[in-house]
């Protein structure tokens, strides 16, 4: 099992209302995630901050299989992208603690794309509470 950091584009999908209403979203899928890999999704601007902890519960599907349509915003890069994942909800945590200058100090360079994270950064994540 590995853990991820992927990044939302709330400019894009509405993440943060998505799993206020659904305990499972559909996400694209651009790297090898497996069935029981831990993703945690960082939402960009406003938040710049990890606000979930996530698990796949399905990869590698031809097409979206939860309707989430109303929390795409701008549906050109996610819309019809081939090849989606199932992320069901395990944790939220608070809009403030795992800030992305906190991520930095912690071994993140950057958050360009799905990522694996590092036995330091896991560390770090692993002691902050959940909501």
């Amino acid at each position: 099992m590995d853990n991820w950091i992927i990044p939302c584009n709330c400019n894009y999908y509405d993440v943060v209302s998505a799993f206020e209403n659904l305990d499972k979203i559909n996400w694209k899928q651009s790297t090898n995630i497996k069935a029981g890999d831990i993703i945690y999704i960082y939402a960009g601007k406003p938040y710049s901050a990890i606000l979930f902890k996530t698990i796949a519960t399905a990869v590698n599907q031809g097409e979206r299989t939860i309707k989430d349509f109303e929390y795409v915003i701008d549906g050109t890069n996610y819309i019809d992208y081939g090849r989606y994942m199932e992320l069901q909800l395990i944790q939220r945590y608070e809009k403030s603690a795992i800030t992305f200058s906190e991520l930095r100090e912690n071994g993140l360079r950057s958050i360009q794309g799905p990522i694996k994270v590092k036995p330091e950064l896991q560390d770090f994540i692993d002691n902050i509470s959940a909501l």
